[in-house]
């Protein structure tokens, strides 16, 4: 073999050799690190510039097989010139926090499956710069990427959880519901605080409704506490003024939950001043009034005694519910000493009579007999009722002194709080006659306080209670009309029994009054005794449990009401038949199609009416066989009530009497029609028009 190279030249060569067997060797090494970006740069490039679908498909799949290896070609690209669905889905299943901003790109601005690729991206990232990316999902309105946005946030450091929850409370999306929820199951009430502060003293019209509304859905049913409320005050109180009414309204409700001093001093420079509404300045004097401290209590009673009229008597009302005892004597000290304006005098008697004692029984009395005040008439009863045993000695010895304007007023009072009917009666018309009068009235107090005075509250009650039942069956109906109220103000086990019974009364005041109170209680005892009345009874009992039977609508009483339908009274059948069509008892409809044949025209009319609400198709035969009756009235009812009870069978029945020669007639029929098929008939149907309203008729009542 002939030598290529000069022997000169030969230790040349093998330098060039080995040269070229380094780099081939450096080639190869690199082409085995950087195979997988080579590989996916190659695949990301052919999925966005390909045009052929399968070269496409084969690019994802290989992206796809490399897993995360893939994810640095993808986010390259993104970054350059952004990413199709499929790519970027590539990139979310497989992104760390290195791909955070492209993920974080993708939370807000994109379609639904991308919002969510990225939102389930980023909670899987599990950093706190993942979390913040992620807050914007927490108001997004698709539900699958808000609670993916939940998952992203969960567990999250309390600054961390303050800084998603501002991002939050900018969003025009936000939902201050969801939010108030969050935070409660996240445990993080008191990192909300800051942001929540933040977002009420902001000049934003979206953060500061958003940053009230968390604020009174959270802190309303979970304050945060007296040690940790004094942001929330400060921003409050300074919201207050730029606010409008509305949101006046949710800064003082939230007010009302604070445990906090400070807010007294804000709800009471509210409750003072002019700038405000006076809805907005009761809500905040209703506010002062729901927790006792002296600060509130201060405020209110000088709200009472120096405040615009408009705002005195709530102000009484909150001042009365956080007053002490004590308190109230004070007052009523002050009025003793001379408050000299009406308004402000009033406004202390009503505290007076909300948080008062018995003890001060003799001194409002004094009072009263100066002065004589319905406010003061208000204040004795509200504290006498609080305290029965401990007022009544103090009130008897009060009617002893009694002015005639008084007496009546003291005796009424007295009868209130003892259960005991007084001698009273007002009939006085002289100074000797009511002179005489008191003392009689002095006379039976005294008698009866001798006999009771040392007895319980409740031995007061079972006394009244038997003394009641006596008066219940007293001649004058008068009497008998208060012992209906005193026998309600006792209020025994058996009210609805008691109650019951006056159905009996010969006066239909008496059973006026108890039928007022017995309808809001009905019970099985009183049913029971309303059954036998109506079973045995004639005359106006029966009948006023036949109506009362029917306004219970209880179906257990059917039986009695059709029994009663036989009676004689016509009155009695009148009332049975409305009841029975107030109960809708379907089994009653062919006795009560019997009745449209009685002799009385109340009846046919009761019996029609109640028909009418029952509804029953098993009538309709009886009816329409009624359709050729002679009598004018009965043929009119049965094409009145087929349009409620009859079907497509009774379609060319009431045609038929579309010209009959009683308009009464005519017009039921034409009415009953209209509602069976839904259609406004013609006067002269032909027969394609009488199967087209059968068959309306026919599906109408199989698809009602």
């Amino acid at each position: 073999m002939k030598q290529r190279f000069p022997r000169g030249t030969r230790p040349l060569v093998g330098v060039a050799v080995l040269f070229f067997a380094a780099s081939a060797v450096a080639a190869l090494r690199h082409v085995a690190r950087n195979w997988a970006r080579l590989h996916s740069g190659l695949a990301v490039l052919q999925v966005t510039v390909g045009a052929d679908e399968k070269v496409r498909g084969e690019a994802l799949d290989r992206l796809r097989a490399l897993g995360p290896l893939a994810v640095p070609s993808i986010a390259t690209r993104g970054r350059e010139k952004g990413l199709p669905d499929d790519l970027f889905a590539i990139l979310a299943l497989h992104a760390g926090p290195a791909e955070l901003d492209l993920l974080a790109a993708s939370v807000v601005g994109t379609d639904e499956p991308r919002r969510l690729a990225a939102v389930e991206a980023l909670g899987r990232i599990r950093t706190a710069e993942a979390a913040l990316a992620a807050a914007p999902a927490l108001t997004d309105p698709s539900p699958a990427v808000h609670l993916a946005g939940r998952r992203a946030v969960r567990g999250q450091s309390a600054e961390t959880f303050a800084a998603i929850l501002t991002v939050c409370l900018g969003s025009a999306g936000a939902v201050p519901e969801g939010i108030a929820r969050m935070i409660v199951e996240e445990g993080a009430g008191l990192s909300a605080i800051g942001p929540v502060a933040e977002a009420i003293a902001s000049t934003e019209p979206i953060r500061l409704w958003n940053g009230l509304h968390v604020g009174l859905i959270l802190f309303r049913d979970h304050p945060p506490g007296r040690d940790h409320e004094r942001p929330l005050i400060d921003a409050l109180a300074g919201a207050l003024p730029r606010a409008e009414a509305g949101a006046q309204a949710v800064v003082v409700a939230i007010l009302a939950g604070m445990n906090d001093p400070g807010r007294y001093v804000v709800l009471r420079g509210v409750a003072e001043s002019n700038r405000f509404s006076w809805e907005l300045r009761t809500e905040a004097i209703r506010a002062l009034g729901a927790v006792p401290h002296p600060e509130a209590v201060r405020t209110l009673e000088s709200l009472v005694r120096a405040g615009p009229g408009a705002v005195r008597f709530p102000a009484a009302e909150a001042l009365g519910g956080i007053g002490s005892p004590e308190d109230a004597a004070r007052w009523l000290g002050v009025i003793e000493s001379g408050v000299r304006e009406h308004d402000a005098r009033e406004g202390l008697v009503r505290a007076i009579g909300l948080c008062g004692r018995a003890d001060l029984v003799p001194r409002l009395l004094a009072r009263f007999r100066i002065q004589d005040s319905p406010g003061l008439a208000s204040a004795l009863r509200l504290v006498a009722l609080r305290d029965p045993v401990g007022a009544a000695p103090a009130l008897i010895e009060g009617l002893k002194v009694a002015e005639p304007a008084h007496l009546g007023l003291l005796n009424v009072l007295l009868s209130d709080v003892t259960w005991h009917r007084a001698v009273w009666n007002g009939d006085a018309r002289t100074a000797a006659e009511f002179a005489r009068a008191r003392e009689q009235s002095a006379a039976d107090w005294d008698a009866w306080w001798r006999k009771n005075g040392k007895k319980s509250l409740a031995e007061w009650q079972t006394a009244g209670l038997q003394e009641t039942e006596t008066d219940l069956r007293d001649r004058a109906v008068q009497v008998r009309f208060h012992a209906v109220a005193r026998l309600v103000a006792l209020k025994p086990a058996d009210l609805d029994t008691r109650l019951a019974s006056l159905v009996a009364d010969p006066e239909d005041l008496i059973w006026g009054r108890a039928w007022a109170e017995l309808s809001q209680m009905i019970a099985p005892g009183s049913l029971s005794v309303l059954r036998e009345t109506l079973a045995r009874g004639e005359g106006r009992p029966a009948i006023r449990a036949a109506r009362a039977l029917g306004h219970t609508r209880d179906r257990d009483s059917a039986g009695v009401l059709l029994e009663a339908l036989s009676r004689p009274d016509p009155e009695l059948r009148t009332a049975a038949a409305l009841a029975l069509g107030q109960l809708e008892h379907a089994p009653a409809a062919r006795t009560l199609a019997a009745c449209l044949r009685d002799e009385v025209h109340t009846v046919r009319l009761a019996a029609r009416d109640a028909l009418e609400l029952i509804a029953s198709p098993t009538i309709e035969r009886e009816l329409i066989g009624g359709l050729a009756d002679p009598s004018e009235e009965h043929r009119a009812s049965c094409a009145w009530l087929l349009g409620v009870c009859g079907t497509e069978s009774s379609i060319r029945p009431l045609a038929a009497l579309f010209q009959d020669r009683n308009e009464l007639v005519s017009r039921a029929a034409l009415r009953s029609v209209q509602l069976l098929t839904g259609r406004m008939p013609v006067i002269r149907p032909a027969e394609h028009e009488l199967a087209r309203w059968e068959e309306l008729a026919r599906r109408k009542r199989r698809d009602p």
